[in-house]
């Protein structure tokens, strides 16, 4: 999953995998905005990255990794950017299209009150990415969850189980 880490320009930590039927880790983000449950504890990461005019756009990841799944949570911090919404999830999906990715689904969701988009896609090497992404507050919020290709059942179901274990305390 390294090229899954590059596409999405965050650092994969390496994490062991989780044994099956372990019981999954719930992680509260440091500023108590979402939980998230994963097969083993998220670690975070520096994923700040630029506007096209060169104004920083602070951003932490949190991953963690089981098998051949990598699991996503990410807090971007657009605060003092005039950003809209909707063209911030719009862009998403526009990104989830990008370096050869085909879409597969785009729906609107709506977790604890805050709608966003859930995206899956496919890439040339046969990588799939679900992401669920939301905007409030001046953050965008994204939880992915990348398979190899070839995943298998219980891969894909603990993909779908991250992105479904999602929740909102604000």
């Amino acid at each position: 999953m390294r090229n899954a880490a590059a596409a999405l320009a965050l650092v994969l930590i390496a994490g062991s995998a989780a044994a099956a039927g372990a019981k999954w880790v719930t992680f509260t983000d440091p500023a108590g905005i979402f939980t998230v449950s994963a097969p083993t504890a998220m670690a975070p990461s520096d994923a700040s990255t630029k506007t096209p005019d060169g104004r920083p756009i602070p951003m932490t990841a949190y991953i963690a990794t089981d098998d051949h799944v990598v699991f996503f949570a990410v807090d971007g911090d657009y605060a003092g950017l005039q950003v809209d919404p909707a063209h911030a999830l719009d862009n998403g999906v526009k990104a989830a299209t990008q370096r050869g990715r085909t879409l597969i689904s785009d729906k609107v969701v709506t977790v604890d009150g805050h709608s966003g988009r859930e995206i899956r896609a496919r890439d040339t090497s046969g990588e799939i990415y679900i992401d669920r992404l939301f905007f409030f507050g001046n953050h965008l919020y994204q939880f992915v969850a990348g398979l190899e290709p070839g995943a298998s059942e219980s891969q894909t179901a603990e993909a779908n189980r991250f992105v479904a274990s999602l929740r909102f305390l604000h």
